[in-house]
Order: C-alpha cells, then sequence, then structure tokens
C-alpha cells in the first residue's frame, strides 16, 4: 500500500475560483492521481510532480523547481510564457487535462539525484532516429531526433524554445513544447526521473553525458 501511494502522481491545483480549480480536481482524482488544492501558492511545491496554477493566483515557482507547471489563462488574462510546460485557456478540454496528468512523470528525489551520475545517452547512426539510454533502446521520429540532437549538441548549455521552433520553420503551433513532451515520455517516463530541465523564462537543458555511436 506504501509504494502504491509514493507511485501515484501528485498533483496541485492552486486556484480560489471554485469551479476550475474543482474541475482540474475532479479529473487528477479520474487519472488515479493525489492530488491538493490551494487557494493561493503554498510556499513547498518540491513534494508535486505537476503544478496547475491559475494565473491569477499569483506566479510561484523558483527556477530549481522540479515539478511541470501548467498556466491557466481565464477571463483573457494573457501571459509571457515564462517556461510552463503547457499554457492553457479556460474553460479547457478534459482530453487536454488528462493526456498531461498521464504524462506526468512521478519524481523521487534520490533517483533524480543519482541520475545525473554516470548519465549516458548513446546516439545510434544506425538504426536511424535511435537513442539507447540506460540499457533501453528506443526509437524516435525524424522530428523528435533532430529536437534532441539539438540538445545534446548544446553541451549542457539552455536551449531556448525559439531555437528548437526554427528547425520546424513554417509549420504552426507551439512545436517545441509538444516534442519536448513527447521526448519526456520516452525518455522520463519510463524511469521516472528528469533528463530535460526546464529553465524557468529560458529553454531546456539536456542533463546527460552524449555519446555517438
Amino acid at each position: 500500500m506504501k509504494d502504491q501511494m509514493e507511485n501515484k502522481k501528485r498533483i496541485a491545483v492552486i486556484s480560489s475560483d471554485h469551479d476550475l480549480a474543482l474541475f482540474f480536481e475532479l479529473e487528477a482524482m479520474a487519472c488515479g492521481c493525489s492530488v491538493r488544492v490551494f487557494s493561493s501558492p503554498p510556499q513547498e511545491l518540491s513534494e508535486f510532480d505537476f503544478v496547475v496554477l491559475d494565473l491569477a493566483a499569483g506566479y510561484c515557482f523558483a527556477e530549481e523547481d522540479s515539478c511541470q507547471i501548467a498556466a491557466v489563462c481565464r477571463d483573457g488574462r494573457k501571459t509571457e510564457h515564462l517556461g510552463f510546460d503547457y499554457v492553457w485557456e479556460w474553460p479547457i478540454s478534459v482530453q487536454t487535462v488528462r493526456e498531461a496528468y498521464e504524462n506526468t512523470v512521478v519524481l523521487k528525489k534520490s533517483i533524480v539525484e543519482s541520475s545525473v551520475v554516470n548519465n549516458i545517452l548513446y546516439f545510434l547512426s544506425d538504426p536511424i532516429y535511435t537513442v539507447v539510454y540506460r540499457n533501453r533502446t528506443i526509437s524516435l521520429t525524424q522530428s523528435e531526433w533532430l529536437v534532441l540532437d539539438l540538445l545534446a549538441k548544446a553541451g549542457g548549455q539552455i536551449v531556448d524554445r525559439a531555437a528548437i521552433s526554427d528547425l520546424f520553420a513554417g509549420t504552426k503551433g507551439n512545436l517545441a513544447d509538444v516534442h519536448i513532451c513527447h521526448l519526456r515520455k520516452k525518455l522520463e517516463a519510463p524511469f521516472g526521473i528528469r533528463l530535460i530541465e526546464t529553465v524557468r523564462g529560458n529553454g531546456y537543458i539536456l542533463k546527460a553525458k552524449i555519446v555517438y555511436l
């Protein structure tokens, strides 16, 4: 029973709007997550894997926070991206919320801290668009591989969203966040770690040693 509780995805919903908070709370419960609701930002967020933030409640994150963040705009309120993993306009579809909850990685502090040590990501030349991580062979799409390759060649430096979007010039949509989400699902979710770090308001860093084969 204790292991089941520890493996549950931990969701925080921050909003003083009853209907909005209730919607995200019920969807979290429907997805089998544990959830807490706050009317204003709490002081500590490290215990959560995913945070839904009503922007009317105020910004409440530090760069070192490892949780994924969905910012919710309502009443016509606009926002700069500010490094959020998702930006949603209220009202929002059930499907969109559930997909985000389902793609959330359960972060275990001991694993996250140790994952940086001897953390090697191998890029294979054959088969193409394939990487090996923690003895697991992972197939990527061409687009996912291009994004991961860009992060890898940055050598641990920040890659901003504009640079990722430039890979798909002329294509509509927020492709930087879409591809990061897909990569996290393939590279992070199976291991319960954070491999691609979000730097709030800047971009992403790939936290691994890279070897091209």
